[in-house]
C-alpha cells in the first residue's frame, strides 16, 4: 500500500507540474522586485519569450515580445526622411503601453507631466521629460524591477559610469551598452517594426483613415490633451497608442534615412556632430496624414523633423516614451 501511495503521489506531482507549466504558457510571466529570477536578469537562465508583467512599487506594466526578423521592410516612399529600407532585428520586448504617469512617479519620485491634474491622470502617459531623463528612468526602472545595476543599459560617455539624475541635469552624453538586459528606449527600427504590428498599415492598427479614431488619439479627436492608455484598440502585436496620444522618444540620433539595407539591429547614425534625438508616433496634436509644410502626422513611417523638440534637453506636453529591452 505504501508503494501504491508513493506512485500515486509521483503521478499527481507530475500532473501538477504539467498543469502549472500550461498556466504559465497561457497567462504569461509575472515579475516583481521580489522575484528577479523570472526576468532573466542578473545571470539567471533565459526566461520564456512571452508576455511578461512587472510590478514596481505596486504599479504594473506589461512587456510584449517581438520576434526577430530578417529583411524587415520599413519606411515609405512618401516620407522625405524615411525612405524604404530593410533591417534585421533580434528578438526584443517592447512595452504594451506608453509609460504612464504612475509608473514614472513610482520610479523617479516626481511627475513632470503637464496633464497631471486631469481626472485619472495616473493612467495617462507621462510627458514633459527630456531624452536625458528617459535614460535615467530606464536605469532606475531596471534596478527596481528585479535586475541589478550591472544590467543597466545607459552609461556616461566620459566616465563610463551608470547614468544618473545628476548626469541628466548636466546634459551629459549617454553611451548605450546594447548587450545589457535592462530597460531602455527602443531604437527607431524597433519602434517602427513594432508599430506596424505584422502588417504594412499606414497607422498602428489600421490602413484606413476612416477607422483611425478606433486606434489613436490624434488632432481630430484628441481635444488638445493626453488620454488614459489602453482606451483605443491595439495593433497586431497587442500594443496601444503606437499612433497618437504622445509622441515617443527613441534612442537614435536624428538623420534622414535615404533607403537601402541598414543591417542588423541598427542604432541610428553614430556621427559625433549630431545631437538631436528622434521621437515617433505623433501625438494628440498631429494630423492623420501630412498636409503641408511642417505639418506632421501620426503615420507609422512619419518622422519628426525640423523641430526644437528633437533636442535631447527639450521637453514637451505632447512627448513621452515607451520602453524596450533585449530578450
Amino acid at each position: 500500500m505504501n508503494k501504491c501511495k508513493l506512485n500515486c503521489n509521483k503521478k499527481a506531482a507530475g500532473i501538477f507540474a504539467v498543469l502549472f507549466a500550461a498556466v504559465l504558457i497561457i497567462s504569461g510571466c509575472r515579475v516583481s522586485a521580489d522575484n528577479p529570477a523570472a526576468s532573466g536578469g542578473g545571470g539567471h537562465s533565459q526566461a520564456p519569450f512571452q508576455d511578461t508583467e512587472y510590478t514596481v512599487k505596486g504599479v504594473r506594466f506589461m512587456m510584449k515580445p517581438v520576434a526577430s526578423v530578417t529583411g524587415g521592410n520599413l519606411g515609405a516612399a512618401s516620407e522625405q526622411d524615411n525612405k524604404p529600407h530593410t533591417v534585421n532585428l533580434s528578438d526584443y520586448y517592447i512595452s504594451e503601453t506608453e509609460v504612464t504617469q504612475e509608473l514614472w512617479k513610482a520610479v523617479m519620485s516626481k511627475n513632470p507631466s503637464h496633464f497631471k491634474s486631469l481626472p485619472g491622470a495616473e493612467k495617462h502617459p507621462a510627458e514633459k521629460m527630456t531624452w536625458y531623463d528617459c535614460a535615467v528612468f530606464c536605469n532606475e526602472l531596471t534596478k527596481l524591477a528585479g535586475f541589478t545595476e550591472n544590467d543597466c543599459v545607459y552609461y556616461t560617455e566620459d566616465t563610463n559610469t551608470v547614468y544618473t539624475k545628476t548626469d541628466a541635469k548636466a546634459s551629459k552624453k549617454v553611451r548605450m551598452d546594447a548587450g545589457k538586459k535592462g530597460f531602455r528606449l527602443p531604437t527607431e527600427a524597433e519602434w517602427e517594426w513594432a508599430a506596424l504590428g505584422g502588417t504594412s498599415h499606414k497607422w498602428a492598427g489600421t490602413d484606413t483613415e476612416a477607422t483611425l479614431g478606433e486606434y489613436a488619439w490624434y488632432k481630430a479627436n484628441g481635444h488638445n490633451e493626453t488620454h488614459p492608455v489602453k482606451q483605443k484598440k491595439p495593433n497586431g502585436y497587442g500594443l496601444y497608442d503606437m499612433s497618437g496620444n504622445v509622441s515617443e522618444w527613441c534612442w537614435d540620433k536624428y538623420k534622414a534615412i535615404t533607403g537601402g539595407d541598414l543591417g542588423s539591429d541598427p542604432q541610428g547614425p553614430s556621427d559625433a556632430s549630431l545631437n538631436n534625438r528622434s521621437h515617433r508616433g505623433g501625438s494628440y496634436l498631429e494630423n492623420a496624414s501630412p498636409g503641408g509644410i511642417n505639418v506632421t502626422s501620426c503615420q507609422v513611417a512619419a518622422r519628426i523633423s525640423g523641430s526644437t523638440n528633437l533636442f535631447p534637453s527639450a521637453s514637451d506636453h505632447s512627448l513621452g516614451l515607451r520602453i524596450a529591452r533585449k530578450r
